[in-house]
């Protein structure tokens, strides 16, 4: 066993050291100039192309062809923006313990969904409080 172990541990150095030795192509090819403030997630829908960064006033939206920026009004106060495949949703949770169901394609709020609490979020009491 010792010697399997010791074979194993040589190999994954062995491996791993020729992964760090390999030289990175990346670089920074454009800047695209987008408002200012902070975001949680940036999220990506290839099927638009779209780049998803949720803010407290608006979701800003990149598109990684054109470099075009835009916003979305209805989608605001989120952590991030969850693309729904073969829709224009987006599904966005939100700090009130909700999820909000955007239309990127009218910028239109389709509903507001309330979360179930887990749980954890459960006291002794049965009461749900914040965690």
């Amino acid at each position: 066993m010792r010697t399997v172990c010791s074979v194993a541990f040589v190999l994954s150095a062995l491996l791993s050291s020729a992964a760090l030795g390999a030289t990175s192509n990346y670089k920074i090819v454009d800047r695209i100039k987008v408002p200012d403030g902070g975001f949680d997630c940036a999220t990506f829908d290839p099927a638009t192309g779209h780049v998803l960064m949720a803010r407290t006033d608006f979701t800003t939206v990149i598109d990684v062809k054109t470099a075009k920026v835009s916003q979305l009004t209805g989608a605001a106060r989120a952590h991030m923006a969850v693309p729904i495949p073969g829709t224009t949703l987006i599904a966005m949770p939100q700090r009130e313990g909700k999820f909000r169901i955007v239309d990127m394609a009218t910028d239109m709020v389709l509903a507001d969904v309330l979360m179930a609490r887990s749980e954890r979020q459960v006291g002794d009491t049965g009461a749900a409080h914040d965690a």
